[in-house]
Parts: C-alpha cells; structure tokens; sequence
C-alpha cells in the first residue's frame, strides 16, 4: 500500500477526487452555453466529456489540467485553470482561439433501491 501524506486543502481536494468526482460544467461559447462533465478518477486521471485528461492537478483551492484533441495530422490544446469552492468550479478553458468561462457543480447521484428503475 502506497502511503500518502496531504495538508489542508490539498487533502480536501483529494479526497473528493479518491471518492471519483464529477462535475457538470457549463461553458459560456460564442454559440451559446455548453454542458460537459468532468470526471476525476482516483488516480487523478479524467475525463472531460469523452477526451482523457492524463493528470489534474490541485494546488489549494485550484485545479488545473490540460486537454490534447487530435484531428488528422493537426492537435489542438486547451488548458483549464480554475477555483474549488465547497462544491462549485469555476474557471476558464483557453486555447489558440482565445478564452471560455466555466461554471458547474459536483454532479450528486441519488441513491437507489433495488428493483428501482
């Protein structure tokens, strides 16, 4: 077992990514707004809707990752760098094409019975 060691806030922000966070976030795009989740696996790995995110990264309250989209020979990067609030998040997506906030909340699956559907 690999011992670990975090403080404050830090720890905090860990623990919610241990415990597989996602967050549905909403982008503010030229087009009009756009939902996409994000999901933190225990390995702080991810996915920001179906494109892997290899490591995010949490500094107090902030958390930052980058996304590498490839279309034929041409890839393209964005780079989020955002707030950790209780369970809001807030920030910005930039790439080559200029700034997007974001805002969204950590996504709460309630909890079902069996039988339930």
């Amino acid at each position: 077992m690999k011992h670990t060691s975090c403080l404050g806030t830090i720890c905090t922000l860990s623990a919610l990514a241990i415990a597989a966070f996602a967050a549905l976030l909403w982008a503010q795009a030229p087009r009009g707004a756009r939902k996409q989740r994000l999901r933190i696996h225990p390995d702080l790995t991810g996915l920001y809707g179906a494109t892997p995110v290899e490591k995010i990264r949490f500094d107090g309250d902030q958390v930052a990752f980058d996304l590498r989209w490839q279309f034929g020979d041409r890839t393209f990067e964005t780079k989020f760098a955002g707030k950790l609030a209780e369970s809001k998040l807030e920030g910005e997506l930039t790439s080559e094409r200029g700034a997007t906030k974001v805002a969204g909340t950590k996504v709460v699956r309630a909890m079902r019975g069996r039988g339930a559907r």
